[in-house]
């Protein structure tokens, strides 16, 4: 599967800033707006492409106006006026609306050491070195007609200029955000209809699963890694799977299927509904894995799903909670644990269903 899949279901944008503020942005995995209605145009999953500007550099007096990397968006916004970038601290601007990538690729490789420092000018000559090294590297404007040139953040239109970007046409330096939290910070947006298996990747924070984003990845033994990719691509991958198996089963049964950026899939008929999360668990972190599945499935039924059944005025005669994970579990005694909260349980492995514990039997309902 490749990013492709994701051309008319993530949104892409495009953020301006000069080549040191996306330094900054990829040593803090951070950016900031100074208009909130920017922030708040923003969810999780997106894909925000990094346009380094030629003009207002502090370190180079000559630049390209080029596309030098993106970012996925984060669950983090936050807000936060103490000085971050050269022109807050130099200039007084500021941007205090930001967000946290949950990873960023760039088209050249930056060891993330102390050898530089875009917030300053206290390491100017390498500092410089390398930020003519990471514009050199782009996808100049030119190159990209159609692209939105103007506003310092605006969405992406052209589908030529999508197509091109998603084709990766560079190598890529990937960066996870070593810190970054799966704690929901932006409210639920509304539940809408999923009609492709793909659409289930809509508000994911990882690009890993894509096969071409794992082949475009080079320079990894000069970047600073404390993970293993192929175990993030691993974990994505059972995760997708997961949820692109049971929206196909329950289609082909009948049900309408929703979701949004909190929960993985809401489905129902005349009869019955289903909340599912699903979880991609190893042995070790069965029981991490099933807590927040645990506390996601009664948070989200309590707000999310109440709201829609009144919105909607549906009723239905089962409501069914459902945690699905990528394995069967050898841990039973949590098993039954988990089946004592009224919750069902199965497994997704190799797009077949494994039942356990009180399990669903999804392929009669």
């Amino acid at each position: 599967m490749n990013i492709i899949s994701q051309l008319n279901i993530k949104p892409l944008y495009k953020i301006t800033g000069t080549p040191e503020n996306f330094l900054t942005a990829l040593r803090f995995f951070t950016w900031g707006f100074n208009d909130v209605k920017y922030w708040n145009n923003l969810l999780q999953g997106d894909l925000v492409f990094f346009h380094s500007k030629a003009s207002d550099s502090k370190f180079l007096k000559k630049s390209i106006s080029s596309i030098i990397g993106f970012g996925i968006v984060g669950n983090n916004f936050y807000f936060d006026s103490s000085p971050l970038w050269i022109d807050e601290k130099l200039d007084g601007k500021n941007y205090p609306y930001r967000f946290s990538f949950s990873e960023v690729y760039l088209f050249t490789n930056v060891p993330i050491n102390d050898d530089w420092d875009s917030t300053t000018l206290n390491k100017i000559q390498n500092t410089s070195d390398i930020i003519r090294k990471v514009v050199e590297s782009g996808i100049p404007l030119s190159e990209l007609a159609g692209f939105p040139q103007m506003s310092s953040y605006s969405s992406i239109q052209s589908e030529e200029v999508k197509k091109v970007l998603l084709s990766l046409p560079r190598d890529l330096t990937f960066y996870k955000n070593n810190s970054y939290s799966e704690a929901l910070s932006k409210p639920a947006t509304e539940l809408k209809e999923v009609t492709s298996k793909y659409e289930t990747l809509r508000y994911a924070t990882s690009l890993t699963v894509f096969d071409d984003i794992q082949k475009k990845i080079i320079n990894k033994s000069d970047v600073k890694i404390d993970y293993s990719l192929n175990d993030l691509k691993k974990a994505e991958t059972h995760h997708f799977e997961i949820v692109s198996h049971l929206k196909e089963i329950l289609s082909d049964k009948g049900y309408t299927i929703y979701n949004n950026n909190h929960i993985d899939l809401f489905a129902h008929n005349n009869q019955n509904s289903l909340l599912i999360e699903a979880k991609s668990i190893e042995s070790e972190n069965f029981k991490r894995q099933s807590r927040k599945g645990i506390v996601q499935l009664f948070e989200y039924n309590f707000f999310e799903v109440s709201k829609f059944k009144k919105e909607k005025s549906l009723k239905f005669d089962s409501e069914i909670k459902l945690l699905a994970t990528s394995d069967k579990p050898k841990d039973e005694e949590y098993v039954n644990f988990i089946n004592s909260l009224d919750i069902k349980t199965l497994a997704v492995r190799e797009n077949s269903i494994i039942e356990y514990g009180e399990s669903l039997n999804i392929l009669s309902l």
